[in-house]
């Protein structure tokens, strides 16, 4: 029996009950197709697309036309497969699909299990045409409006896709996963199925308050990024292996500095700010949310040799009625340094460009 592990939803389920009262309400743009410029994607240079991201319950999702479906996924880059409920499985957030039928299933074909934190899924594989709507990226992009005027379409076809028969945990989403390719799998990623090979893997996450771009090819050219690189474990199979995780030089809150050298995972599946047990005693003890004018500060050393940093303000990691997005995170075995994970609620008002090809996030705040 197959099983793989996503780390993307590990915090999303803790968390859920408290993201659903983000203090405004979500807006949710609607995607207008009749213009869009539709072509199939086979292979060669991926196609550049932009696909408005929305703020729902904790969550930033991304909609999908699975088999004429209209499918609602969490950007995960957390995860690595595309998960989508079946019209079989019975509560399941986000959408569903027809379960892959005898000659569309992909091997294997009978059921596995997956495992995404809380969320435990019975699933079939299946082979789908997938299609995308949304811009190019030629003009400034600026936060979607309530309509989205589509002006490119993508098909991708004979993808494969985890469909879930059976759903059970705290947590219940569809998911497009968007980790780095694992060679070891019987499944290409989603990031291979819609751009190809390693050479040309680059993806940027923009997000305003609350709504922005999932952007699929070269960065926009309108931010100026700071680079840092992250881990790559090509040959073992190890934590650094899929996951964006890069080395920080240290960690504060306000003027306390709180960690010294460790590792940062960037996990859109997540929405907190989990912290080594050591530097959270120590915000804790500087006064963590209770002080409005102090922020948490992670400092990065960058490709050029330079400082980057991620400043996060009192009320990114606070709600209103002082209750902090912020939590311990377990310590992992796996790696030889205290771990902190960045959620998607604190990638607020920042670029981020997930340059795959060469090993390297790039930071730019909005």
């Amino acid at each position: 029996m197959d099983r793989w592990v996503g780390i993307g939803a590990l915090i999303v389920a803790a968390t859920i009950l408290l993201t659903a009262a983000y203090r405004s309400k979500p807006k949710t743009p609607i995607i207008d197709s009749r213009f869009a410029q539709v072509q199939v994607w086979t292979g060669g240079e991926p196609k550049v697309i932009a696909l408005p991201i929305r703020y729902s319950n904790g969550v930033f999702l991304v909609t999908l036309d699975i088999g004429g479906n209209k499918i609602d996924a969490v950007v995960d880059t957390g995860s690595q497969r595309l998960v989508v409920a079946s019209h079989t499985c019975a509560g399941c957030n986000g959408g569903s699909i027809p379960p892959p039928p005898r000659g569309r299933r992909a091997h294997p074909a009978s059921p596995v299990r997956l495992f995404y934190g809380t969320q435990n899924e019975t699933v079939e594989w299946g082979v789908y045409d997938v299609k995308t709507y949304g811009v190019d990226i030629t003009s400034p992009m600026r936060p979607p409006g309530g309509v989205v005027e589509a002006t490119v379409g993508v098909i991708y076809p004979k993808i494969d896709v985890a469909v879930t028969m059976e759903r059970t945990g705290s947590s219940n989403y569809n998911i497009i996963g968007l980790s780095m390719p694992n060679k070891t799998s019987a499944h290409p990623s989603v990031l291979e199925m819609f751009m190809g090979p390693l050479q040309q893997l680059s993806f940027t996450v923009v997000i305003w308050c609350h709504v922005g771009w999932l952007v699929f090819g070269p960065p926009p050219q309108q931010y100026g990024f700071n680079y840092v690189p992250f881990l790559r474990d090509p040959v073992a199979r190890g934590f650094f292996y899929q996951f964006y995780v890069i080395e920080a030089e240290s960690l504060w809150y306000g003027e306390a500095q709180i960690s010294g050298p460790l590792y940062v995972m960037i996990d859109t599946g997540s929405n907190m700010l989990s912290l080594p047990a050591a530097s959270m005693q120590k915000a804790q003890s500087a006064g963590l949310g209770k002080k409005s004018h102090d922020s948490l500060v992670v400092k990065m050393k960058t490709t050029e040799g330079n400082t980057a940093v991620m400043s996060f303000p009192h009320g990114v990691y606070t709600w209103d009625d002082g209750t902090l997005l912020v939590e311990e995170e377990p310590p992992n075995s796996q790696i030889d340094r205290p771990l902190a994970v960045i959620g998607s609620l604190f990638m607020q008002n920042f670029a981020m460009h997930f340059d795959v090809a060469n090993a390297r996030i790039g930071i730019a705040e909005l």
